[in-house]
């Protein structure tokens, strides 16, 4: 690796230790920040298909996981609307129309812990899925999120496999019923 390593001492007063390392800089580190990629892209292709047109809402206050969120989301099909905080989220709400919410649980001004509570405190959005995407890994992490009212729980770093599988499982129901809508409105339309 080469380098240098110094060492200078005063007796009664101090060290203090200097070194130099050279290393190559790592082009792909920001993308590995928090969603890191997979390796079977095939099978996540056809899991992220499904997903095709869902609306979601990415609460989410660091600007490069916002950036990486967003790209992988787009990549499936997924409309992807960004808040930088829990307050944000709920003026958004207000204006989009989502159907999930991948919600970052520390953030500034407004928390996802707070978020949520007062999302799930509006009936109008009840039963929009709020899937937590935290750092927090910890025992009794999940629990909190749940508690709150979160209806899951994704570690950061994130998998793109993970949150498709996510999303694919809480959105199935609602896609079911605008799908049978859908069908209901254009037979009606045939008669």
């Amino acid at each position: 690796m080469g380098g240098t390593l110094q060492l200078e001492s005063e007796p009664g007063v101090g060290s203090v230790f200097r070194f130099t390392v050279s290393l190559e800089v790592d082009e792909h580190a920001a993308e590995r920040s928090c969603f890191r990629s997979e390796r079977n892209a095939v099978e996540d292709s056809t899991l992220a298909a499904q997903l095709k047109g869902l609306r979601v809402l990415l609460v989410e206050d660091n600007a490069t996981n916002q950036l990486l969120a967003k790209t992988m989301l787009s990549k499936c099909g997924i409309h992807c609307v960004v808040a930088n905080h829990g307050g944000e989220a709920l003026n958004l709400l207000e204006l989009e129309t989502a159907d999930a919410i991948l919600m970052d649980c520390q953030m500034p001004v407004t928390d996802g812990f707070a978020a949520t509570r007062a999302i799930r405190g509006d009936e109008r959005w009840l039963d929009v899925p709020i899937i937590a995407m935290t750092a927090n890994a910890l025992a009794g992490d999940r629990e909190r999120c749940i508690e709150a009212g979160m209806n899951d729980y994704v570690a950061k770093p994130v998998r793109m496999h993970d949150v498709v599988s996510v999303l694919i499982a809480w959105t199935r129901e609602r896609r079911r019923r605008e799908a049978g809508h859908f069908r209901e409105r254009k037979h009606a339309a045939s008669m």
